[in-house]
């Protein structure tokens, strides 16, 4: 799917799809017990005077059940903030609902986005199992992977070399991950979100550029591995993962569909432009 050189790359909404969801803290502080001084106390006396005046504030109110604070501005204090591109999975930026998940990082020109879900288990066949056994290492009841997005923006707008301004952020109040990259090909505004009322991962984008570079964006899956040993045990077979998977485009969808020895999953992905409407999206 490629979109036209001027287009704003506008909000992808994915019909498939693990935020955080951040409870606030309480804060209490406490005026400390006045004790007596050991120099002013009996010889005798070992135990200090009676604490006077003890008391306790916290933003909980048990009058009316509610926290009395600073929202969001107390949990926004603790965001995580890129001022590179995060160019390895291991620095990604995580999203998600409970449910779908997503994990956003970047190469030079691209922007991946992987996309997971909490219940895509594979199961194994019925009958006896051997943990190390070489025919059962990639026939464990695993969690499969889903996909990946990908915009290509043509240019190398994550590239760190080029960068003019670069933030990317983790908003825990609001639970949204957002990139904004200035370089000289191109600015590029990102912000994505998993939607916990419609099931579905939103990424919303804007671009510009003096020069017209090609933008694309792919949806792909290049199979799943178990590795239940990681490199202790490995069954060196190339092929292993890749079956079941068909693609198809339906009312202006991408489609992956995914069948696995005891359930199947369609992920799905829909280029929406800004300002069309709910019924142009059906």
């Amino acid at each position: 799917m490629k979109l036209s050189p001027n287009m704003r790359l506008a909000s992808i909404s994915l019909g498939f799809a693990v935020f955080i969801a951040s409870l606030p803290g309480k804060g209490a502080s406490a005026a400390g017990a006045d004790e007596a001084s050991p120099a002013q106390a009996p010889a005798a006396a070992a135990v200090s005077a009676p604490a006077i005046g003890t008391s306790i504030t916290s933003a909980y109110s048990p009058r009316d059940g509610q926290w009395h604070i600073d929202w969001p501005g107390r949990l926004s204090q603790h965001d995580v903030v890129y001022l590179s591109p995060p160019e390895d999975p291991s620095l990604g930026l995580p999203i998600g609902n409970g449910d779908m998940g997503a994990l956003l990082w970047t190469t030079d020109h691209e922007l991946i986005m992987a996309i997971n879900k909490c219940d895509t288990w594979d199961d194994s066949p019925p009958g006896d199992f051997d943990n190390w056994g070489l025919n059962e290492e990639e026939n464990y009841t695993s969690l499969r992977h889903c996909g990946r997005l990908v915009l290509d923006f043509g240019c190398p707008v994550f590239d760190l070399l080029y960068q003019k301004d670069f933030q990317a952020r983790i908003d825990l109040a609001s639970a949204r991950a957002s990139l904004h990259a200035i370089t000289p090909f191109a600015q590029v505004n990102l912000a994505s979100y998993a939607s916990a009322d419609h099931r579905v991962l939103v990424l919303r984008g804007e671009t510009s550029g003096t020069e017209g570079y090609p933008r694309q964006a792919r949806l792909e899956r290049w199979g799943s591995r178990v590795f239940g040993h990681w490199y202790s045990l490995v069954v060196r077979d190339a092929n292993l993962g890749l079956g079941g998977t068909s693609t198809s485009i339906e009312q202006n969808r991408i489609l992956i569909t995914q069948k696995l020895r005891s359930l199947w999953f369609v992920l799905a992905a829909q280029v929406i432009p800004d300002g069309q409407t709910k019924r142009d999206r059906s």
